[in-house]
């Protein structure tokens, strides 16, 4: 397990390796520390080992984003050429 506490972010991070995400008794334990950073406004983002392999995952997860973010700039600059005309 690795806690990383970005206070510039308020943003707390933990990350589980395969057997700990598995661990209940570790999960509850965990809880006393999600109530302290909430109760101080931090985002708290668990990070769980996952099974599949992160290499292709990720390509397709930019791939997407950046598809999306393409038909967003096509949007806009409809916009402002329909704005203009």
């Amino acid at each position: 397990m690795e806690f990383y506490i970005r206070n510039d972010q308020k943003l707390a991070e933990i990350w589980l390796t395969k057997q700990e995400k598995q661990n209940a008794d570790l999960r509850r334990r965990l809880e006393p520390f999600y109530a302290e950073y909430n109760k101080k406004g931090y985002t708290i983002v668990t990070f769980l080992s996952g099974q599949e392999p992160l290499y292709g995952l990720t390509r397709d997860l930019l791939v997407s984003s950046r598809k999306r973010q393409a038909a967003a700039e096509v949007r806009q600059e409809k916009h402002e050429h329909s704005q203009k005309g």
